[in-house]
């Protein structure tokens, strides 16, 4: 029994389906990476700019002082300070140095080093202490930019507002905290969309 071939027609257009589903999907990939970018940056908008509003009779607020009378004072260094950073990237860098074609690779190897050491943790710097008459302000200021992607930028909210951002939830013993700048700066990934980071965190501390 004679088979039938398909036509030269058809032949192609499954051609052209197949060779366009890649693209397809590596666009879409993009266009929802940079819709999740854009969302938490307009949330952090919105977050800095509400905390500038803020009144500062929030102070003599009883309520809002019986809520954090018992919170930890060094919750910035257990928290914030201890953070790794740019955990997937790591992780994808590991794999790609068991390949026998890039383990010399120099540049990997420095990306590397970078990740895996304390170059590219958060570390902040306390400022003068402001007294008022029912607590006291501490700034505290990150002593040098790091590295962070969407993921670490929620985490890091999250720790810092008291809030759910994406998949992290707020902790417990978080102090009053108050964002006093927050600044992103989109660098140049190794292999992923990163940002360079700074920022400054005023903390309250209110009198028991």
């Amino acid at each position: 029994m004679k088979k039938e071939s398909i036509p030269i027609q058809r032949l192609l257009f499954y051609l052209l389906v197949i060779g366009f589903l890649p693209i397809f999907f590596t666009l879409s990939s993009i266009y929802i990476k940079k819709t999740e970018r854009q969302d938490l940056l307009n949330s952090l908008d919105a977050s800095i700019t509400q905390k500038s509003l803020q009144n500062t009779s929030e102070v003599y607020n009883t309520a809002t002082r019986k809520h954090f009378a018992n919170t930890d004072p060094f919750y910035i260094s257990k928290e914030l300070e201890t953070l790794h950073l740019l955990e997937q990237e790591k992780q994808e860098l590991e794999k790609a140095a068991r390949s026998s074609f890039i383990q010399q690779e120099k540049s990997l190897q420095k990306r590397q080093s970078f990740l895996s050491g304390t170059s590219n943790m958060l570390t902040f710097s306390s400022g003068k202490e402001q007294s008022f008459s029912n607590c006291k302000e501490i700034l505290y200021t990150q002593q040098q930019p790091v590295e962070v992607n969407v993921q670490d930028i929620q985490k890091i909210l999250s720790l810092v507002e008291g809030k759910k951002v994406g998949p992290f939830l707020p902790k417990e013993t978080r102090p009053h905290l108050l964002l006093s700048q927050f600044s992103l700066k989109k660098n140049e990934g190794f292999l992923n969309e990163v940002f360079s980071l700074h920022m400054q965190i005023i903390q309250r501390e209110y009198e028991k």
